[in-house]
């Protein structure tokens, strides 16, 4: 097995071990359910990524980047509305959500339409290659923005006003979104939309370090109120 491949699969299984952790608790609570939804695109991501460069044909490579796009975009979203529901267990109201879930569906309408999203892909010698339609270029990458983003600023803004050990489990979820995020837009987002797909694999690889971060905070400081025995 190609050692990227290898990575790919570690982090996959790594992922899908933190999502049935956070969802093996018995009192879940609205934000470990958003988070663990997260978590289970995030996995879904990294299959995608992997199914991609095994495609065996340019078909089967399109399908596989199409979802990777979804996937990526339902991080996003499920991201922004665990950053409202952590650590209060309320977040948006649902008119809100209904909103934002309408709009995140015709998105992922949009990025199934070949012509509007994925423009065109063809064989090279580092494997498939992808041209990505500019209108729905601009599209994901405001839309993955706005939720990316918006969850980040949304918990430090939480962050800025927490203490004790509520203060050190924002540090721990900040620096795992961030750590695993802005290596996923740099590899994901920023060189394939300048129509660079060979390093595609790196982003997904840095997922670990979001595993790293929330399975310490789970095991030393009980994020989400697990309890490891």
């Amino acid at each position: 097995m190609d050692v990227r491949d290898a990575i790919l699969t570690a982090v996959f299984v790594l992922n899908l071990i933190l999502g049935i952790l956070i969802l093996a608790q018995k009192n879940r609570g609205i934000s470990s359910r958003w988070y663990a939804a997260a978590v289970f695109f995030a996995t879904c991501w990294v299959l995608s990524i992997l199914g991609f460069r095994l495609a065996s044909s340019a078909v089967t490579a399109r399908l596989w980047m199409q979802l990777a796009y979804i996937f990526a975009l339902l991080i996003g979203e499920m991201l922004f509305f665990f950053s409202f529901s952590f650590p209060a267990e309320v977040g948006l109201q649902k008119r809100y959500r209904l909103v934002w879930h309408f709009l995140t569906g015709a998105l992922i309408v949009g990025i199934l339409i070949p012509p509007f999203f994925v423009k065109e892909v063809f064989s090279a010698l580092s494997g498939y290659e992808v041209l990505l339609a500019i209108p729905g270029k601009i599209l994901f990458g405001t839309f993955f923005s706005f939720y990316f983003f918006g969850a980040v600023g949304v918990l430090w803004y939480y962050f800025r006003s927490s203490h004790d050990i509520l203060r050190t489990q924002y540090i721990y979820i900040l620096s795992g979104i961030l750590g695993a995020g802005i290596f996923g837009v740099f590899f994901n987002l920023i060189l394939p939309f300048l129509g660079n797909h060979r390093l595609i694999w790196l982003g997904p690889s840095f997922l670990f370090l979001m595993v790293a971060a929330i399975a310490y905070a789970i095991l030393k400081h009980h994020l989400f109120e697990i309890k490891i025995i």
